[in-house]
C-alpha cells in the first residue's frame, strides 16, 4: 500500500505513533538515549524534506526503521574515538522489553525455565538477536528485516535460521525441549527481557 504526503494531522499522528517504537529500536541498538532522540528528530526532518517522495514508501514502518539505523551508524562512525570510549554498542546491548501483559506471563515461567531461556537467549550474536526482534517482535517481513539492516535477504534467511537453530540445541542441553519453530517463537516472545 503506496502513502501520500500527508496532511498536518496525519503527520502529527504519524509522530505519535512511530516515535515510541523508532526510540526502543534505536535504544536498542546504541546505549545513548541522547543520541537516539537526535537521530529520531533528524529522520523526521529527512522525512518532512522528501515528503513529495512519500507516495514512493510501500512500509512506512520499515522505511522509518532504515533511515533510524543508517543514522546511527553514520553517528557512530562520524566520532569512532567517542564510541570506543564510551563502548556504546556490546553484544549483550541488544535487550528486549514487552508489554505489561508479556511480563505477566513471563513472571508465571518457572525460575529454572527462565534462566535456562535467558543463558540460550544469550548465546545469539546481536545481529541475530536484532533480526529476530525485527522479524518476530516488530513483524517486518524479510525484505523489510534486509533493508533495515542492509543486508542480502538470504543474509537475513540464515542469521534466523542459524539462530533459531541455536536456540533449539542451547534449550534441548538445559532440558528445555523446544523441538517446534512455534515452541521457540513463543519463548522468543516471552522471554526476551
Amino acid at each position: 500500500m503506496h502513502i501520500q504526503s500527508p496532511s498536518d494531522e496525519r503527520w502529527k499522528q504519524i509522530y505519535k505513533n512511530y516515535v515510541p517504537v523508532l526510540y526502543n529500536y534505536g535504544c536498542k541498538i546504541i546505549n545513548d538515549p541522547a543520541v537516539v532522540e537526535d537521530c529520531i528528530q533528524d529522520v523526521f526532518v529527512e522525512l518532512w524534506e522528501n515528503r513529495t517522495k512519500m507516495a514512493d514508501i510501500r512500509c512506512l514502518k520499515a522505511y522509518l526503521f532504515k533511515i533510524l539505523r543508517r543514522k546511527i551508524m553514520a553517528h557512530l562512525n562520524h566520532d569512532k574515538k567517542q564510541f570506543l570510549q564510551k563502548e556504546y554498542v556490546r553484544e549483550s546491548d541488544f535487550k528486549i522489553t514487552f508489554s505489561f501483559e508479556t511480563m505477566l506471563i513471563e513472571k508465571e515461567l518457572l525460575k529454572d525455565q527462565k534462566r535456562s531461556l535467558k543463558l540460550a537467549l544469550g548465546t545469539l550474536t546481536n545481529r541475530q538477536r536484532e533480526a529476530i526482534f525485527l522479524k518476530f517482535y516488530e513483524g517486518h517481513s524479510y525484505n523489510e528485516v534486509a533493508d533495515i539492516m542492509k543486508l542480502e535477504k538470504s543474509a537475513v534467511y540464515t542469521l534466523i535460521y542459524k539462530a533459531m537453530s541455536q536456540l533449539r540445541n542451547a534449550l534441548k542441553k538445559s532440558g528445555l525441549h523446544a523441538t517446534s519453530e512455534l515452541q521457540i517463537l513463543r519463548i522468543i516472545l516471552f522471554s526476551f527481557a
